[in-house]
């Protein structure tokens, strides 16, 4: 679970989206202690249809695809050193979905069959 004040485009968003089932309201935290125990999520689920639109995704839509840890099995990246976001998150993301990043010189493509 990602609990947000508000859904944004934050670094710990990406890097979450392939792993989490839920992005949930900060209220759903505070229900949850209230009641001794964790709480349905569905309606705490968080949205912002204005940044939905903006970036062309829906969240809901997203969470609810399976295999998104897989979506780049088997894809090796290369990140330049000043690459936004840090090489860090990039990494994070990459990773946590399945694919690998290359540090270092670029291989030759005779050198990667």
């Amino acid at each position: 679970h990602l609990v947000m004040a508000q859904l944004k485009r934050t670094d710990k968003f990406l890097q979450c989206l392939p792993l989490v089932k839920y992005v949930l309201r900060k209220n759903w935290l505070v229900k949850s202690g209230a009641a001794g125990q964790w709480i349905n999520e569905e309606e705490y689920k968080i949205s912002n249809s204005e940044m939905e639109t903006r970036f062309g995704f829906n969240l809901s839509r997203t969470l609810s695809k399976k295999n998104r840890d897989k979506l780049f099995i088997g894809k090796t990246f290369y990140l330049t050193p000043n690459v936004k976001p840090s090489t860090k998150v990039l990494t994070d993301i990459i990773e946590y979905s399945g694919g690998r990043v290359e540090f270092g010189k670029r291989k030759t493509l005779s050198q990667m069959k």
